[in-house]
């Protein structure tokens, strides 16, 4: 994490996941709401023969924020974060604890509002 004192915002997401691009839209304007106050991650689970597609994708949506990828250790890094399924979405506290984030969910982003003071 960028700045242990700040919440933040993982998202999982791979090439071929068309949920997962459905939710950039929402992803960029919760971003542009909290950037200076969260910090965001995409970590992709591309395998390395996908690796060159979510490249050129996220050059095509300039994502904002770090985009990491995980394909030497896709399976470690599921079972760490306990991702059973893409899209998935953690958010992160200052003190290391995660739990499940639903950015569809009004409430949930009214809560990471509330974390922020905004």
């Amino acid at each position: 994490m960028e700045d242990s004192t700040r919440c933040t915002v993982i998202i999982f997401s791979a090439s071929w996941c068309q949920p997962c691009h459905k939710q950039l839209p929402v992803q960029k304007e919760i971003y542009q709401k909290l950037k200076d106050k969260v910090d965001f991650v995409t970590i992709s689970i591309d395998e390395k023969k996908t690796i060159k597609q979510w490249q050129e994708f996220v050059k095509k949506e300039e994502l904002p924020w770090r985009s990491l990828l995980a394909y030497q250790d896709i399976a470690g890094v599921r079972g760490k974060y306990y991702v059973p399924h893409i899209p998935h979405t953690l958010l992160v506290y200052p003190d290391g604890n995660f739990e499940p984030f639903n950015l569809w969910e009004e409430n949930e982003i009214n809560k990471l509002y509330a974390l922020t003071g905004n």
